[in-house]
């Protein structure tokens, strides 16, 4: 049985394998996410095509660098009125995103691929629509106060599993997709091809 390999560092996504009961190993593949956004951006992709482009990247690029198993490989991105939304640099860019945001319905757009030896298997996209309270001054104060800039950098404007939960009206579609790993499909993609112990 091949070995299911989980391409991300990122903790949200290795907390919901973890709590599905899912073994697997984290690699991280020779892709360069940067790059690949650069001609994203440049070629005007949709939101889905480069969740995933960049999420094939991540998956095909681990499965060549580790060819004993079957490579997830999972990005998500976060739009604005058809714009994307960066991860923010600093706390300026902070205040003017949580400004932004206030009332409106954000999408994010995530993606998995799975590939073996180089090659797609399968491949998942879903949208999550969130809707932001109309924040107050205060509000936005607080929430910058409660989370470092590094933490911005990493994990981008929300954290829907920490403080972020307290600027939501409301969540159209899964929990585990707006944390950037739609495990059900997976799931269910994973025990179709005998990868699960049930």
């Amino acid at each position: 049985m091949p070995c299911i390999l989980l391409a991300s560092q990122s903790r949200a996504r290795r907390r919901i394998l973890d709590q599905a009961g899912i073994h697997y190993k984290v690699c991280s593949p020779s892709f360069d996410e940067e790059a690949a956004k650069i001609d994203l951006v440049t070629s005007q992709a949709s939101l889905i095509k480069s969740a995933s482009t960049l999420a094939l990247g991540k998956a095909k690029r681990g499965s060549l660098d580790f060819p004993n198993g079957i490579c997830v490989g999972s990005d998500q991105l976060c739009s604005l009125e058809g714009k994307w939304l960066n991860k923010p640099k600093d706390g300026g860019e902070v205040s003017s995103q949580l400004d932004d945001v206030s009332g409106k319905t954000v999408t994010y757009t995530t993606a998995i691929s799975l590939c073996e030896n180089g090659q797609e298997v399968w491949q998942h996209v879903e949208e999550i629509r969130v809707q932001y309270r109309n924040l107050s001054f205060a509000q936005k104060e607080w929430y910058i106060k409660q989370r470092s800039e590094e933490s911005f950098q990493k994990e981008g404007l929300l954290l829907i599993e920490g403080v972020g939960i307290q600027l939501i009206e409301s969540i159209e579609g899964s929990n585990s997709g707006l944390l950037g790993l739609p495990v059900i499909p997976l799931i269910g993609e994973l025990q179709r091809r005998g990868l699960l112990e049930v």
